[in-house]
């Protein structure tokens, strides 16, 4: 077995982050707990959801950055989908 050390502030971060995703996990699941991954949602529960503002998601869906369903006018999004540019989003961090 080997032994590394870890200068302590560098495993505190550490620590900090795998709270901070823990949290973002339990997050998530709360807020889709009711929905299937194939359920449709609006832009409005997305954006309430990814914690931003419709506008800004509608720019993130210009951009290609998220996908989408358009039904008639209405723009929809996959449940599943938001979850996963969540996890991508906090993957970068």
């Amino acid at each position: 077995m080997r032994t590394v050390e870890i200068d302590e502030d560098i495993l505190e971060s550490m620590f900090e982050q795998v709270e901070y995703l823990h949290s973002l996990v339990r997050t998530i699941s709360r807020l889709l707990v009711s929905k299937k991954p194939d359920d449709l949602i609006t832009t409005n529960e997305a954006a309430a959801i990814l914690r931003m503002s419709t506008r800004h998601l509608n720019n993130l869906k210009a951009a290609g950055k998220i996908p989408f369903i358009q039904i008639d006018c209405r723009v929809m999004y996959l449940a599943n989908d938001i979850a996963k540019y969540i996890i991508m989003q906090k993957a970068k961090l």
